[in-house]
């Protein structure tokens, strides 16, 4: 999907360990590439090593995946700023345009 950045919310950590402190980003969708996604929704990155910080009002895409009742970003894979990710949209796209022919 792609996203813009519209709120952010510090989470504090919860009382069961297995969920760590955080920010949860509310970002407004404004492009489905696949699945069925809601108009706004918030990701939320972890305060680890493998945190997805974002900005807000800047433009994501993002491959969102959903862990422990939130969605998640992987900022090991390949979402990133829109701007910088252009090659990567490309290849999507075509993979998408695939598999509908």
């Amino acid at each position: 999907m792609i996203g813009t950045v519209i709120g952010e919310q510090s989470l504090p950590k919860t009382e069961d360990d297995y969920f760590r402190d955080g920010t949860l980003y509310r970002v407004k969708t404004t492009k489905i590439l696949r699945g069925a996604i809601a108009p706004t929704m918030g990701i939320f990155s972890e305060n680890s090593s493998g945190r997805f910080p974002m900005d807000l009002g800047h433009e994501y895409l993002s491959f969102v995946y959903a862990e422990d009742g939130r969605l998640r970003a992987d900022n090991c894979g390949n979402s990133g700023l829109l701007s910088r990710s252009s090659r990567i949209l490309q290849q999507v796209q075509k993979l998408i345009k695939e598999q509908r022919d």
